[in-house]
């Protein structure tokens, strides 16, 4: 309904014209990633994203909760994940405008400490209150890799022979596969999300850039190497997904991870999110996995929106608005292509340390995705979608979204 609202020329207003509307959407998933891991976000400023995605259809809020930064929920069997990796601690000066933040933080508390967790009850509100905006909100515990926040909080999760934190920062920040432990700690991590969120929600498990360096020389997970009968280090990765997945699905929950964990063979019922490319994409849905188009070359909200020096500081890359709406799926068979569940833009916050900069960043960028995830429509019409897209700013404006304006060269 909201695409259909025309501010009144008072300016103060919409009308709605006379019509009638048959519409089915074209994918069922429509969504954003949030990262919270790098830069924390409150209640609030989450809720306030759900509110401008829900306007707009787009259905399910991917919440990026544990990485190297930082590891965001509550896990009451394991208290030090948040007394401990909640908090922010400076690698160095400038890392991930680390300088912009300090100075912002302490202009209203010299004293503050940086970052932040949401309860278990504060999460149950944030889903209970997407869920009355049709919004789904989708965990993520980013696993094995990317896990320094965890292990800085428990050692028994590091590789034997691992000089942490050194290593850690260098990027051998994956759990030990031959632990006892990180199983047990895994499954009641699981354990405490399904109390959290309720069945039928996917549960996202990582899985990608993960760094199999530390298991080379690690006796557990060598020893559980042997116990598989492989030679393989990716045999340690598809038996600790395959596990944690079938952990995941008991109550009837699904269980997600990033491309590179969609080439370990793992079981085809496994949800994969690409973010490599339509090539990734194409080459899960052949084996038979769901699979959730996400790529870095359309998708990626973090990077810059034109070359303009104005833009505010990104991680890198160039994906002006023109460039996501001209999204083309990969080439599939019908019945592969039946296997392809949506669309998802990420949005990664190494420099986006407020939500006014996350909204920057996602808006009109989010509008263009919206479109092409809930229609099929002609990404060449880009001229129709530009009209549509000026109106749809509008309602944001009166929202107080802090959306980047468009010019002449969007």
């Amino acid at each position: 309904m909201v695409q259909v609202l025309s501010a009144n020329r008072t300016g103060e207003g919409f009308s709605v014209p006379v019509f009638s509307l048959r519409d089915v959407p074209r994918f069922e998933w429509r969504g954003m990633m949030l990262d919270v891991s790098r830069h924390f976000f409150t209640m609030a400023e989450v809720k306030r994203m759900v509110d401008a995605m829900s306007l707009f259809k787009l259905n399910r809020l991917h919440l990026h909760l544990t990485d190297g930064p930082g590891w965001r929920l509550e896990i009451k069997k394991y208290p030090l994940l948040t007394s401990m990796s909640a908090w922010r601690v400076p690698l160095a000066d400038g890392e991930w405008n680390w300088q912009e933040v300090k100075l912002a933080i302490q202009e209203h508390d010299p004293e503050a400490t940086y970052g932040g967790f949401y309860t278990q009850e504060q999460m149950r509100e944030i889903i209970a209150y997407a869920r009355s905006r049709q919004v789904t909100v989708v965990p993520e515990i980013d696993l094995p890799g990317h896990s320094y926040a965890a292990m800085h909080a428990y050692g028994d999760l590091i590789c034997d022979g691992v000089n942490f934190p050194v290593e850690g920062k260098k990027g051998r920040d994956a759990v030990c596969m031959g632990r006892p432990e990180t199983l047990r700690f895994v499954k009641d991590v699981v354990d405490e999300l399904k109390a959290v969120f309720p069945p039928g929600s996917p549960i996202h498990l990582g899985h990608d850039e993960v760094s199999a360096e530390a298991w080379k020389k690690c006796r557990y997970c060598q020893n559980r190497l042997k116990s598989l009968r492989e030679k393989d280090l990716k045999a340690l990765s598809r038996d600790f997904l395959q596990q944690i997945a079938d952990y995941v699905r008991k109550g009837g929950y699904d269980a997600i991870v990033w491309d590179e964990a969609g080439e370990l063979e793992a079981d085809k019922h496994i949800f994969v999110m690409a973010w490599r490319g339509n090539g990734f994409a194409a080459a899960a849905a052949r084996k038979g996995h769901p699979v959730i188009l996400a790529p870095c070359s359309h998708f990626y909200f973090d990077y810059y929106q034109s070359a303009a020096s104005t833009e505010p500081k990104a991680v890198g890359g160039l994906i002006p608005l023109k460039q996501v709406y001209g999204y083309e799926l990969p080439e599939l068979s019908p019945e592969e292509a039946a296997r392809v569940r949506g669309l998802q833009a990420n949005i990664w916050t190494e420099y986006l340390y407020n939500m006014g900069l996350v909204e920057y960043m996602a808006w009109p960028r989010a509008l263009a995705l919206s479109e092409r995830a809930w229609s099929d429509c002609d990404p060449r019409d880009y001229k129709s979608f530009r009209s549509r897209a000026f109106r749809a700013l509008k309602i944001l404006e009166k929202l107080a979204v802090k959306y980047r304006p468009m010019g002449e060269e969007d």
